[in-house]
């Protein structure tokens, strides 16, 4: 078994999940309610037919609203460059799908769509080497990325 398929099993679990979302830093996960954990499918196929699949997806509740947020976790045993874009496009079809659900409450107050916590675990031996935000690939400013301890 692969350290890719353990942790699909680990965080499959919503007890796993909330303790993780407690390692991340406050200002990131301060509207998040843990408690409201919903599971979300990680294969989908893009407009163009190609399929994306992410390692794990969950929807997190909002303290005070209806609304979610999206966690998309990607578990890595070895770097890549790319990874904050890949996380992009790991985030697309999650919001597609969220804003097909439309009126059943998947769209945010105002019709606007949840943001997306890109959350990537590294277990490589040697250090992350790669760019933790995208900014640093295309000069572009993101507020997504964020490099552990």
């Amino acid at each position: 078994m692969q350290e890719d398929d353990i942790c699909r099993i680990a965080f499959a679990d919503a007890g796993m999940t909330r303790r993780a979302l407690e390692l991340l830093p406050k200002r990131a996960t301060a509207e998040l309610d843990p408690r409201r954990l919903r599971r979300l499918p990680t294969e989908h196929v893009a407009s163009g037919g190609q399929r994306r699949r992410a390692d794990m997806a969950w929807a997190v509740g909002t303290f005070g609203s209806k609304a979610e947020a999206l966690l998309a976790l990607e578990f890595q045993s070895s770097p890549d460059r790319a990874m904050a874009l890949r996380m992009e496009i790991y985030a697309a079809p999650l919001r597609q799908e969220v804003a097909a659900e439309g009126a059943e409450g998947g769209l945010r107050a105002g019709g606007l769509l949840p943001r997306v916590l890109p959350v990537v675990l590294y277990a490589g031996a040697r250090r992350w080497p790669a760019p933790a935000r995208r900014r640093s690939r295309s000069g572009g400013r993101s507020r997504s990325g964020w490099r552990g301890r």
